[in-house]
């Protein structure tokens, strides 16, 4: 869940401070280690 809101977030282009909060999703067990890369990839493109 937590990660196709993220993902829909990135598409829409609200990134802003993004970044910092896919750490913390990360260390809380929210997203897993191949989401937290896939999602800072999309964000690298923007």
């Amino acid at each position: 869940m937590t990660y196709k809101l993220v993902k829909f977030l990135i598409a829409q282009g609200r990134t802003k401070g993004l970044l910092d909060k896919l750490g913390v999703l990360l260390l809380g067990g929210a997203i897993t280690d191949e989401q937290y890369g896939e999602l800072t990839g999309l964000l690298s493109e923007e």
